[in-house]
């Protein structure tokens, strides 16, 4: 059987110090398709980052040399959950136990349920905190 599905990718400014930048993208609010906004997926991330950020933090102190540029890439199915089978992590992890930290958090979360299967790939620069170089984009 044959699922709808719709591909975007976000190139999201996710800083958390700067809510203007999120406002300021184009159809920031608007769902493609029948899929979860952008909106409402930043609401989501927003709200789990520090936990993202303490895995970042404990594997940085092993690894100094992690640089905390992620790409989350995961699909959410029409009940608006995460499916474990499509969530993954792109970009500079470089840690494995970094990695899966930040899938356990993510799979776990709930978005609002879209008529469609939506996928999404999503730049986050962990190392970068609220309120430290507010006006720059940490999506890279």
């Amino acid at each position: 059987m044959m699922r709808a599905m719709v591909k975007y990718a976000w190139v999201l400014l996710l800083c958390l110090g700067c809510k203007k930048n999120a406002e300021a993208l184009p159809d920031a609010g608007a769902a493609l398709d029948g899929g979860v906004s952008q909106q409402e997926v930043l609401k989501v991330i927003r709200a789990v980052r520090p936990q993202m950020e303490k895995c970042y933090d404990d594997a940085h102190a092993k690894k100094p040399e992690l640089a905390g540029k992620i790409v989350l890439v995961f699909a959410i199915t029409k009940e608006g959950k995460v499916d474990p089978t499509r969530a993954g992590l792109g970009g500079e992890a470089g840690d494995p136990a970094f990695a899966q930290c930040v899938l356990d958090i993510l799979v776990k979360q709930t978005f609002p349920a879209p008529k469609i299967v939506t996928d999404v790939q999503l730049p986050l620069d962990l190392a970068k905190r609220k309120g430290a170089d507010a006006g720059a984009a940490d999506a890279g």
